[in-house]
């Protein structure tokens, strides 16, 4: 199960149901193409993102093949689960409102030094 947190007035995005594999975008055409879940304790990962659809889709992916995975719709919303949670990845869109991705780095650095921050952006550079 992937945790949401909701930014105000949004509003959680229904997905399709996940197809039985283990190969993330494809179906797995022999047992030789399935990605394993990661070994021992579950990887902790914190998706950031305003646009919640993408925000779950990543989501939906990394839990797939393992991963437990908390989506914050709001740089502000990511912050306060950084402050209060620890997590082993952070996966955060570079431009958002109030609190953007590069705060964020900022942030988890400082909070969760030993853990990993992907940004990640749709916008040219």
């Amino acid at each position: 199960m992937v945790r949401s947190v909701l930014a105000p007035g949004r509003h959680a995005a229904t997905s399709p149901p996940t197809p039985p594999c283990g190969i993330i975008g494809r179906m797995a055409s022999s047992n030789s193409d399935k990605q394993k879940a990661p070994e021992g304790p579950l990887i902790g990962v914190l998706i950031v993102d305003n646009d919640a659809s993408h925000a779950q889709a990543v989501a939906e992916s990394l839990q797939r093949v393992g991963y437990d995975c908390t989506v914050a719709t709001s740089g502000p919303q990511g912050a306060k689960l950084i402050e209060r949670e620890s997590f082993d990845l952070v996966i955060t869109d570079l431009v958002m409102n109030d609190v953007d991705g590069l705060q964020l780095l900022a942030l988890a650095k400082e909070k969760l030094p030993d853990a990993e921050v992907i940004l990640v952006t749709g916008h040219g550079t």
